[in-house]
């Protein structure tokens, strides 16, 4: 196991006029500083149906990313978890209250944005069922984002997207334990979806952990609007990190839960919401959160930084005291999984609130 040690915290820009972020920096062994680097940018769920989706079928592709657009684009590698699928429904982008589906210039929309990659396994997946997933799947294919967690097969399904960016390679996974329609392995469904299965899981990424430089695998999980993860959820994020993967992305709680540095593995168990509208019951989180920005090398997560945001049909970056406000949020509840000694140098703070211009 690679030694962690962690060093001085220092500042990152954000590249458009919005206040800079806090970053924790953390080095996996000694990285030479020739050594190549990408920025891994991640965001929550995202919905571009419902209302989303009327706004796209009146001609505003973009109003969705328009406030974001230049972080997202400005990364290496843009990831987020689409929990609507794309699929020409007649003008149908809703049905009932739980079923979501977004037209297809939404794939525009993504692809403007700057997203590289999405995760597709999800329990929004099979709202439309099955042909709706696999046009979604031709929709983004149409214009070259990645996408990880379903296929025409189970075997797909598994099989990671991989992005080659700056001389690195990165593989991406998507798992569920959370489906809408059925239980595991029974429903149909899981002829096309992942699910949480480790030994399947453990085989795929086995199957590619020597090819490439860097593993990640994004997570639907746990309980929805609660601030933290279960125990459940816990074990199977190392578990998860057992079987070699970098970097776990969870969603499906719609609020943002705390991080963890698992042995070499960065875990973020919620980003919460980002283009996916709720009101505030139960919970205001589900109206902020981050957006998480890693930096990676060949030998793992380098540092990271968040960029606080509002969350709805349209996400801005947040400022002032409501960014504050988000960012000790998910200071607090990162808490519970801090070991103490040398590791808790990680959790001092650096913070500027000067705007780049």
């Amino acid at each position: 196991m690679k030694r962690i040690a962690i060093i001085l915290l220092v500042l990152m820009a954000v590249p458009v006029c919005t206040p800079l972020m806090f970053e924790r920096r953390r080095e996996m062994g000694t990285i030479p500083e020739e050594e190549v680097e990408v920025t891994l940018l991640a965001v929550g769920d995202i919905n571009l149906g419902r209302k989303a989706g009327k706004i796209i079928l009146d001609g505003d592709t973009d109003y969705s990313f328009e406030l974001t657009r230049e972080i997202l684009a400005g990364a290496d590698i843009a990831f987020g978890n689409l929990e609507s699928t794309i699929s020409d429904q007649g003008g149908e982008t809703r049905r009932g209250v739980w079923r979501f589906t977004a037209p297809p210039a939404a794939r525009d929309a993504l692809k403007n944005a700057g997203f590289d990659v999405v995760s597709l396994a999800n329990n929004h997946v099979w709202d439309y069922g099955k042909n709706a997933l696999i046009e979604t799947i031709t929709n983004l294919d149409a214009v070259g984002i990645k996408h990880a967690g379903t296929g025409a097969d189970l075997a797909e399904a598994y099989r990671p997207a991989i992005i080659e960016r700056n001389g690195m390679t990165i593989a991406f996974f998507a798992i569920t334990t959370i489906f809408n329609y059925g239980a595991y392995p029974d429903h149909d469904a899981f002829t096309y979806l992942a699910w949480a299965d480790l030994e399947k899981l453990g085989e795929a990424i086995g199957a590619i952990r020597d090819s490439v430089d860097v593993v990640v695998v994004s997570a639907h999980w746990d309980w929805e609007y609660k601030d933290d993860p279960s125990g459940d959820t816990v074990k199977l994020a190392h578990a998860i990190a057992d079987l070699g993967a970098d970097v776990i992305l969870g969603h499906h709680p719609h609020v943002p839960q705390g991080i963890e540095i698992y042995n070499d593995t960065f875990i973020i168990y919620s980003l919460g919401n980002f283009a996916f509208h709720q009101d505030s019951t139960r919970s205001i989180w589900k109206k902020r959160s981050v957006i998480l920005v890693l930096t990676l090398t060949k030998s793992g997560v380098k540092s990271y930084s968040m960029i606080p945001v509002t969350c709805g049909f349209q996400p801005a970056v947040a400022d002032g005291e409501l960014a504050d406000e988000i960012l000790a949020h998910v200071d607090e509840l990162s808490l519970p999984f801090r070991t103490g000694g040398e590791a808790d140098d990680i959790d001092v703070f650096l913070r500027n609130r000067n705007v780049s211009r």
